[in-house]
């Protein structure tokens, strides 16, 4: 019964990478098999809606391969290489990706709380209406990626490389923006309400209409950013740079200065 079900399988995976970039079949057999396969090739593979929770695939490479609706709890992907691969409304709850490389991932409407994406490389990805709350996203590089309507409150973003990023209607509350890299990014409608962000860079950023309501705000840096129709009340602003911003109807009852 186990053979037939594996049969069935690889053969509606293998209808998707026909004429595709080559994978290893034992690689994928084996996967099927022990739910494990450390860095094994399974580039451009169709795993839509497969369950591959606690699977071990360490190192493994799932490039351009769809895992849309899939089941990736607890999966570990430490070292993995997930280039242009799809994770639409897949859920990844306290999945291992530390130190992946998910450049131009699509992970929209994915559910990906308590993730560890430390150092992880997420640059020209979509997390729009994802769900990365409580996830760990430490020195992770985000360069222009899109998180518009995405959770990301109580993420850990410490050190992490957000410039160009478009965060416009995110939660990220109580998140852990310190010493974070922000130049340029797109913050309109966010809301920040007792963030972190000591230190933090957002110099020529778009932070209209954001709420800053009790965040910490110490020596965070906003040169020559657009902060219109912000709230920044009961927020610590000591020592914050204010050069050449752009300041409009903002309120500031009851700061720290």
């Amino acid at each position: 019964m186990q053979f037939i079900l594996n049969l069935l399988i690889l053969t509606s995976i293998y209808l998707f990478s026909f004429n595709c970039q080559a994978f290893n079949e034992h690689h994928l057999q084996k996967l099927l098999e022990t739910n494990e396969c450390e860095n094994c090739d399974l580039t451009s593979l169709d795993f839509t809606d497969k369950d591959l929770a606690h699977a071990n695939l360490k190192g493994a490479n799932l490039s351009n391969s769809i895992l849309n609706y899939a089941n990736l709890e607890n999966v570990n992907l430490e070292n993995g290489l997930l280039v242009n691969s799809y994770f639409k409304y897949a859920n990844l709850f306290n999945a291992n990706l530390k130190n992946a490389d998910l450049s131009e991932a699509v992970f929209v409407d994915a559910n990906l709380k308590n993730t560890n994406l430390k150092n992880a490389k997420l640059d020209n990805g979509f997390f729009t209406d994802a769900n990365l709350a409580g996830s760990n996203l430490s020195s992770a590089t985000m360069i222009n990626t899109n998180f518009i309507f995405t959770n990301l409150s109580n993420a850990n973003l410490y050190l992490a490389n957000l410039e160009g990023a478009i965060l416009n209607d995110a939660n990220m509350e109580f998140a852990n923006l310190y010493k974070a890299k922000l130049r340029y990014a797109k913050f309109v409608n966010t809301n920040l309400t007792s963030a972190m962000l000591q230190d933090a860079d957002f110099s020529f950023s778009d932070l209209s209409n954001t709420n800053f309501y009790k965040a910490s705000m110490r020596y965070a840096n906003f040169t020559d950013s657009i902060i219109h129709n912000t709230n920044f009340r009961e927020a610590n602003i000591i020592g914050v740079i204010f050069i050449g911003t752009k300041l409009e109807y903002i309120d500031i009852n009851k700061i720290v200065e």
